[in-house]
């Protein structure tokens, strides 16, 4: 009896462990189904801003390979995001001549050897400095524009960093109306220079009769 009795409680004690661990399973599976959903929504977030930016987004590993192509850089560069990511480094765009250049000028800023590869874009990302420059992509097909490109350094938790991220905005169209702009402008300086030199020259020819008269 007192056998039996120890069976019974130790029965209702196991079943009550179980009653609460699959409690505790059940909170848990809800909470990391939440948190699913969470991740989900922020993935859709993040995947919308991705789509939708109006810039070419891409991102790039600490070695400078392609890990991000959003759908505008798809469109303004003519190449999908799958034959970039994981193959190729954004020097795959640029300028070679302007890369080499402007490896010259961050030489002499930042007062040390600045290569002529991806360390032109990361050199003062790595410093945190402002780092926005105007640069030329060449398209998919052959196609050359300007863009005003940002690059800043991403970090984790530890502050080291663990690749780049670049935000370029096509600037075709503002350069176009720049140049417009200037044109109107030496028109304008033509025309005042006219003006100028027109009452120079009317000033000049009714002085002489002018003084006959006084």
């Amino acid at each position: 009896k007192k056998a039996e009795t120890e069976i019974v409680k130790l029965n209702d004690e196991l079943e009550a462990t179980v009653e609460q661990r699959t409690r505790d399973l059940r909170e848990t599976m809800e909470q990391l189904e939440i948190s699913k959903d969470r991740l989900e929504d922020a993935l859709s977030f993040q995947k919308a801003i991705l789509a939708n930016a109006g810039a070419m987004i891409i991102g790039t590993d600490e070695e400078g390979i392609i890990k991000t192509f959003n759908p505008e850089a798809e469109r303004e560069l003519g190449y999908f995001a799958a034959e970039l990511i994981d193959k190729h480094r954004p020097l795959f765009f640029h300028d070679k001549d302007e890369v080499s250049h402007r490896a010259k000028e961050l030489s002499e800023e930042l007062k040390k050897n600045v290569s002529a590869d991806m360390e032109v874009f990361f050199a003062k990302a790595r410093l945190g400095q402002h780092n926005e420059y105007e640069w030329t992509y060449i398209n998919k097909n052959g196609l050359r524009f300007p863009v005003l490109l940002n690059v800043t350094a991403m970090k984790d938790d530890e502050n080291n960093v663990i690749g780049f991220l670049g935000i370029a905005l096509n600037i075709s169209e503002s350069k176009k109306t720049e140049q417009e702009l200037q044109v109107a402008l030496e028109k304008e300086k033509e025309l005042g220079e006219l003006k100028s030199r027109f009452v120079s020259m009317a000033s000049h020819e009714f002085r002489t009769p002018l003084s006959t008269v006084l």
